[in-house]
């Protein structure tokens, strides 16, 4: 089983007793914290139609807490290689190409 790494800056709660049933959880993105995350880890970054994105995976804990953790999953081609994540150098990502 590979390492968990998880998702700096991103934390879940269980949601509330009083939380309709469409609720999952809470979470809480401290800024400052994800971009640290993201620039020190790039690797784990992958390209769709040329922009940047970090695939996250969603976990539940059995305290009923939300977890976020890079998901790493690498596809195999037909000769059962895998290829990295991501293609090309990694060059931090700067601060206006974030949404936030």
């Amino acid at each position: 089983m590979a390492e968990k790494i998880f998702v700096g800056g991103f934390r879940g709660f269980a949601k509330n007793d009083k939380a309709p049933d469409w609720v999952i959880g809470d979470a809480l993105i401290t800024i400052d914290e994800f971009k640290a995350f993201i620039n020190s880890n790039q690797q784990y970054l992958t390209e769709y139609n040329g922009k940047k994105q970090l695939k996250i995976q969603v976990t539940r804990a059995q305290n009923g807490s939300l977890s976020f953790t890079v998901n790493t999953y690498q596809k195999q081609d037909q000769s059962g290689q895998t290829h990295p994540i991501m293609q090309g150098p990694a060059t931090p990502v700067g601060a206006e190409e974030l949404p936030f």
